[in-house]
Order: C-alpha cells, then sequence, then structure tokens
C-alpha cells in the first residue's frame, strides 16, 4: 500500500536473453507490452478513483447513529497475579441484555463466560484471586472464578449514602463499603463508618470515624492502622482553619482508635491521601501538594512525636524529613494513579499532561514504564501491572480511536500483543480515516496566565474559514482530556473547528490554576480565558472569528449562558444542557454529599474557590451576574435542555428561565425530559441533544444540516420540547 492508500502491483516479465528471442515471438512481446501499458494506464484510473473515493469517504459528517456506537468491551481487569483477566462484555442480542463477564488465560487464551446481568455495571477481584466482586448501582455480589451461579449479599442504603470502598487489601474475599450516615435537615451528619463485608454477607464495621473518612491503610490483619480526618479550630469559623490530618493508630486494638498519634497536616485544598506504608523504613507514602504547587507522590517519617516531627503540606516545621519521591517532570500536572506492586509498596505514577503517561519510581520499573511510553507515543495510557515478572495491560486512547484498543507487556520478553481484538471488531466502529486527532496547545491569557486547551481541526477544507465551536466543559473543578469525544469528532467532520479550554478553574493544573477563577466563574476571567484563546486560534489561522458559537453541559452550560449575557458580541449562538441559571442557589440546593469535596462542605471549600456564602456582598455580586439576573440583557439564540431527574439543577428553574427569555422575544428552545437524570443518559436524550445541536448550529454556522427523516425520535421530542424558538421552528414544526 503506498503513501496514498492505494494498492501497487508489480508485474514480473519472463527473463529473455538478448539475441535469443526468435523472430515469432516478437508479436507476442508487442502484445505483451501493448497489455501492460493498457494495464497501467487502467491502473492510473482506479488508483485515482480509490482515491477520490477514500477522500469522499474520509470528508464525510459522521452520522448520529455512528458516534453513539458504544464499545463491546466495557471493562478489563486484570487478576492479582498478573496471569489472567476479568473483561465485561455488552451483550449485543436482545435476549442476552446487558454485561456478561468473562475469564481469559493470558498466558493461553482460553476464556470463558461466567455470567451475564442486566444491572452490572462493574467487577472487582478478590485480594487472593478466587472471587469476583460484582457491582450494581443498588447492591453487592460475589462469584467464585470457577463457575456457580452470582450470590448478591450486599444491598446498599441510599439514605445512609453507602459505596463501593474497594477490595479489602488484607484479607482474602472481604470488600469495604463506605457508609457517610444519614444527615440531618440543619446539615449535620452522622460519623462516618468503614464496613468489612465478606462473601457470605456478613458485615462488621471497622472503624467509626468522627469526620469524614476519606482515606485509610489497613494492616495485615484487617485494622485500620492510618486514617484521614478533617478538623476545624474550635476558635475560628473561617475555611483557613479547616485542615485534614492523617492519624496513627496505635496501640493493641487500632481499629478502635485506642491512641491516635498525628502524621501529617493539609490545609482545605489539598486533597492528600494516604497510598502506603514502607514499615522497614518507617515512612509513610501520601499524595500532598508539599509545599508546592502540584500534587506529588512524598514519603513522611513516621516518627514518635507527632506534628513537633513536622509534616506539613504547606511546608512548615520540620517539612525538611519529608522527601518528594515523584513529580511530574513536566512540572503541568498534578499527580494521577499510583499503582502498588503485589507487596503493595508503589511503582508506577501517571500524569495527564496533555496525555496521560506513566513513570516507574526505581530504575528498573522505569525502564519498562519508558518502553510503553514509547511504543504508544501519542496516546494517552491507562496500565495495569502488578510487578515485573509477569504480563502487564495497557489500555490504548486516542482521540482518532473510536473504542479503546488493549494490549499486553511483557516486562520479560519486551513484547506487546493485542488483547480483545475479536471483541472489540465485534461491533461497528467509526474508521480511524474519518476521524481527526485533537491538538494539545497552550496560550497566554490577557493578564499573563498560561491556560492550557485542546483544538480538533477539520482535515478536509480551509481551516481558517471554518466556523468556530468553544465547547466548555463541566465542573467547574474538572478538565478536558485527550481522547476519542463522540461530541467533537460530531462537530469537526460537519466543518467546524472544536475549540475545548482547560480555563483557570480546571482542575490537574496544581493548586494556583484552580484557585484563579475565583470570583470570576460567572463573568471575568473564565470567560476572557475562552476568549483569549479563540483569539489565539486566529492568531493561527484556525477559524472563522465572525461565525462562533459556545456550548456546554452543567457549568459547562452556564459559561455558554454567561457568555449570552456578558460577551454577546463575541458568538452567534450558544447551547446549553444541564445548566445552572444561578450558580449560587445551585450549590446550595445541592445535596450536600454530592458538593461535598475530600471531606469537607461546600460552604467551606467554596470559600478560595467560589465566593464566601457567609458574606452577604460576595453572594450579591456573584448573583448579580448569574443569567437568571440579566434575561434582558440575553441576545444570542439559545438551545436548552435539562433531565426531571437532575439531582444537581433544579429543572423548575429552567423552565421559569426559558419562559423569561421566550416572554421578552428571545430566541430559545427548551427540551426536558421528566426522566432524565444530570448525565443524559438514556440514548433518545443523547440522540435528541446531537440532533437539535446539529440543526441548530447548521442554522447559525451554516454547517451541514443533515435531513429529520427518524421517526421515533421525531416521536420522542413531541411533548418533550417545551418551547420552539425561531432557529428551529422549520425543522420542528411541521407547517399547517
Amino acid at each position: 500500500m503506498n503513501r496514498h492508500g492505494t494498492v501497487s502491483v508489480t508485474t514480473m516479465a519472463p527473463r529473455v536473453s538478448p539475441g535469443a528471442v526468435p523472430r515469432r515471438a516478437v508479436p507476442s512481446l508487442m502484445v505483451w507490452s501493448l497489455f501492460l501499458l493498457s494495464m497501467w494506464v487502467l491502473g492510473i484510473q482506479v488508483a485515482a478513483g480509490t482515491a477520490a473515493d477514500n477522500a469522499t469517504q474520509s470528508h464525510r459528517p459522521l452520522t448520529l447513529d455512528e458516534i453513539q456506537i458504544k464499545p463491546r468491551v466495557h471493562q478489563v481487569e486484570l487478576d492479582p497475579t498478573g496471569s489472567r483477566i476479568a473483561f465485561l462484555l455488552r451483550e449485543q442480542e436482545e435476549a442476552a441484555e446487558g454485561l456478561s463477564l468473562w475469564l481469559q488465560d493470558l498466558r493461553t487464551g482460553d476464556k470463558r463466560r461466567l455470567t451475564t446481568s442486566r444491572s452490572l455495571s462493574s467487577v472487582h477481584w478478590s485480594t487472593d484471586g478466587r472471587e469476583l466482586f460484582l457491582e450494581t448501582d443498588k447492591s453487592l455480589g460475589r462469584i467464585s472464578v470457577d463457575g456457580g451461579r452470582p450470590s448478591w449479599i450486599f444491598k446498599f442504603d441510599p439514605e445512609r449514602h453507602q459505596r463501593w470502598a474497594g477490595v479489602d487489601p488484607s484479607l482474602p474475599r472481604h470488600f469495604l463499603v463506605l457508609d457517610e450516615g444519614l444527615r440531618s435537615t440543619d446539615g449535620e451528619a452522622e460519623p462516618h463508618q468503614l464496613l468489612r463485608i465478606d462473601d457470605s454477607g456478613l458485615v462488621e464495621t471497622v472503624i467509626s470515624s468522627r469526620g469524614s473518612l476519606s482515606s485509610w491503610l489497613t494492616d495485615g490483619s484487617g485494622n485500620v492502622r492510618y486514617l484521614k480526618e478533617t478538623v476545624r479550630s474550635d476558635s475560628e469559623r473561617t475555611s483557613e482553619h479547616i485542615e485534614q490530618v492523617i492519624f496513627a493508630l496505635d496501640g493493641a486494638e487500632p481499629a478502635r482508635g485506642t491512641t491516635k498519634r498525628e502524621i501529617y497536616r493539609c490545609p482545605i485544598l489539598d486533597p492528600c491521601g494516604l497510598v502506603a506504608e514502607d514499615a522497614e523504613a518507617g515512612r509513610l507514602w501520601i499524595r500532598t501538594y508539599h509545599g508546592g504547587d502540584r500534587r506529588r507522590l512524598v514519603s513522611v517519617p513516621l516518627g514518635e512525636g507527632g506534628l513537633d516531627d513536622g509534616r506539613r503540606s504547606d511546608g512548615g516545621p520540620g517539612a525538611d524529613s519529608s522527601i518528594v519521591e515523584h513529580e511530574d517532570p513536566e512540572g503541568i500536572a498534578d499527580l494521577g494513579q499510583v499503582l502498588l506492586d503485589r507487596g503493595g509498596a508503589p511503582r508506577w505514577v501517571s500524569y495527564d499532561t496533555d496525555r496521560r503517561r506513566w513513570f516507574g519510581l526505581d530504575a528498573e520499573s522505569e525502564r519498562h514504564a519508558r518502553r510503553v511510553r514509547d511504543r504508544f507515543d501519542g496516546a494517552s495510557v491507562n496500565l495495569q501491572a502488578r510487578d515485573l515478572g509477569s504480563l502487564w495491560i495497557v489500555e490504548e486512547n486516542r482521540a482518532r480511536l473510536h473504542h479503546t484498543r488493549f494490549h499486553t507487556y511483557d516486562p520479560i520478553t519486551g513484547v506487546f500483543r493485542k488483547l480483545l481484538s475479536e471483541e472489540r471488531e465485534s461491533v461497528e466502529r467509526v474508521p480511524e480515516a474519518l476521524l481527526v486527532d485533537a491538538r494539545p496547545i497552550t496560550y497566554t491569557a490577557r493578564d499573563g496566565m498560561r491556560i492550557h486547551a485542546y483544538v480538533w481541526l477539520p482535515e478536509h477544507l480551509d481551516v481558517s474559514r471554518a466556523p468556530v465551536v468553544a465547547h466548555i466543559h463541566g465542573g467547574p473543578w474538572n478538565r478536558e482530556r485527550y481522547g476519542f469525544s463522540s461530541k467533537a469528532q460530531l462537530l469537526v467532520s460537519r466543518g467546524y473547528v472544536v475549540f475545548q479550554p482547560n480555563f483557570r478553574g480546571s482542575s490537574g493544573y496544581g493548586r494556583q490554576y484552580m484557585v484563579a477563577a475565583k470570583g470570576h466563574l460567572s463573568r471575568g476571567a473564565v470567560q476572557e480565558d475562552i476568549l483569549d484563546g479563540l483569539e489565539f486560534l486566529a492568531s493561527r489561522g484556525w477559524g472563522d472569528p465572525e461565525r462562533r458559537a459556545i456550548t456546554g453541559h452543567s457549568y459547562g452550560g452556564y459559561a455558554a449562558l454567561g457568555a449570552s449575557v456578558h460577551h454577546p458580541g463575541e458568538y452567534v449562538a450558544a447551547v446549553a444542557t444541564a445548566a445552572p441559571i444561578d450558580l449560587v442557589r445551585s450549590f446550595r440546593d445541592m445535596d450536600p454529599q454530592i458538593t461535598q469535596r475530600n471531606g469537607v462542605a461546600f460552604k467551606d471549600w467554596a470559600r478560595p474557590l467560589f465566593v464566601d456564602l457567609d458574606d452577604a456582598r460576595e453572594v450579591a455580586e456573584e448573583r448579580a451576574k448569574a443569567p437568571e439576573a440579566n434575561v434582558q440583557q440575553t441576545a444570542l439564540p439559545l438551545l436548552v435542555m435539562a433531565g426531571g431527574q437532575d439531582v444537581k439543577i433544579d429543572v423548575t428553574d429552567v423552565k421559569h428561565y426559558a419562559s423569561l427569555l421566550a416572554d421578552a422575544g428571545r430566541d430559545v428552545t427548551l427540551l426536558i425530559d421528566d426522566e432524565a437524570g444530570h448525565g443524559f443518559e438514556t440514548p433518545h436524550m443523547r440522540s435528541a441533544l446531537f440532533f437539535l445541536m446539529d440543526q441548530f448550529l447548521a442554522k447559525h454556522l451554516g454547517g451541514p444540516a443533515p435531513a429529520f427523516d427518524d421517526p421515533e425520535l421525531e416521536a420522542y421530542m413531541d411533548g418533550r420540547l417545551r418551547l420552539v424558538g425561531e432557529s428551529l421552528t422549520s425543522v420542528l414544526e411541521s407547517p399547517e
């Protein structure tokens, strides 16, 4: 195959010595030459036609059905010995709807199915590798790897906010559940409890914490040896006087907390967490900022004297006794995942910079991690490894890969092999030729701050004349990551430049990056970061600055609505889905369990990141910037969608806001699905989102508008469309 993607064929003629050809053979040679000439001409025509077909294929817009095809392989988990995997497959037949659980021996390749369930969501290996724990939204179960039927042994109590907390690392065939307790009407919560459940369903309380319990380590007997709690100074009520403290529980019965000794202390915004204990070296491994701006892997001496020996995240007294074991070599990202070996020691760490990359903590582990980085250069990688003597699992994610590719890596031989290719290829996927890569970029905001982002450029047209869609992520304390994006690929296939900024306030780039958005989430620096990024694109010749739209989900939708109020001249239209219309009220009304961060209530962590909810002036200033308070200033055509079961956004607020816009004569289309939640989980809701956004942006940006020929989707939207604005009237309303 040549570089144009067409097949080159070379025909070998028989060798004939000069002077040895009889006269009667000349006509045959002439015929043969003419034949070759004709085939050469025909080959050019065929190659040209094939190239044209490939070009047409690689430029066509994606269909709504294509981008919603789910991967067949749902989850892959390496067993504790590194010799087998458990994996979940989406079943394609209606009779076997749900997920099926399979085992595969990595050496022999032998596979067998254990069970199929409609409600199964994830699977976890027991510590001894003899059982698999099954997780659903409502319950937990187990199944033997030798076969048999699964048994469901624990049912979550939703009123107590119980959730899966991991496999018990110290006892075989046991798992842990975190019980966050009942919450009274005044917001006070019961103590958190860590529950241990064995494979017969027997429940015991491992420890009860007086405050939030978000991190712990157990010893070989299953007792909690270290835990992290949130504490507040009795004399102060500000967030600066709330800290997270790691304690050692000493004594004959440490699970009962006979003696609690302080080991390390970190401020409210440092989500420090326990990683592992090195008892032989007398050190504790934790993830923390530790006096820096980005989260790092740090080891602290256990000592005997508590805080006076000095372990402070902010670099306070005695901080020199702690060791930074690893941090991002590029100096960009917070520490991501930490992989422990079979002995429980940290061996590999990851960082999400422009892509997820892995590093080893010792020379030999790093040598193999470098092999993975080199082999999958340009990809974002998930890694599962147990040691240097057994197989690893490498998950390869790329923006142009519709579905993840799986591989094994053998550290002994250095060989990579494809894994689960047959299962991956058993469902339709969008060909890579139809997709584009996401380009990581950085640019300088107007105040000098460096901002990280991704841009997707259509490859089949002059990008300087292409419309631009700024798609804003939710959170806002979240971030865009490199990988396949159905929404971005749909839009870029329509000829739009897609811009995904990780504006200030986004997580993963350090503490200062995140706190820089305080006071600017409704108007100000966050909106300016987006605009500065769009100007950067224009300076590179990427996108038409006269044709820009802004879209987003959750906080991203809030930012889109905010742009329609505060910067309407910069855009031609906005799409807002699952969006709050008053950020202060939404956070205040949200379930405290949802807004809690690192065991700290929203009211407390909001002070350094958002606003001081006890400061009437700050609250009033923030609410005055909200879309709800600026209906008359809203100037852009809007597409708004929300779910009636959304636990984060009050759908009645969205309905009221949209009605105010309509009464004010604004072009607004509103769809409400009373059964949908915050994530628009149902296929119909997602199809409606993609279809309406497609039509809406085509109206305002001039992209292609596929014909509306789906009766099932039309029936779904009928009755759920509460308002149809001028932008979509011709599409959604039949002529009388």
